[in-house]
């Protein structure tokens, strides 16, 4: 679940709703987060706290990081909403 998109979440609580090839951008931005930073984009201790990590916290980036790549994975992992 640490790679589900927010679409899939919010696809599943409402039926109405869709998801389209965004979901793909989202888990290959945090897999590239993952293998940069060697953790998980976001860390939690179930999924309801997962939940509300993906729509309401903003990944951790550090001052390690190139504007660039801090761009390229903010567009990556970013919430819509």
């Amino acid at each position: 679940p640490y790679y589900c998109a927010p679409e899939i979440i919010h696809a599943s609580q409402h039926k109405d709703s869709f998801y389209d090839n965004r979901i793909d951008v989202w888990a290959f931005g945090c897999t590239i987060y993952e293998l940069y930073y060697n953790r998980k984009t976001f860390e939690a201790n179930d999924f309801d706290q997962l939940v509300h990590m993906i729509f309401n916290v903003k990944p951790y980036y550090g001052d390690k990081i190139s504007t660039d790549f801090k761009q390229f994975l903010s567009a990556c992992i970013s919430c819509p909403n």
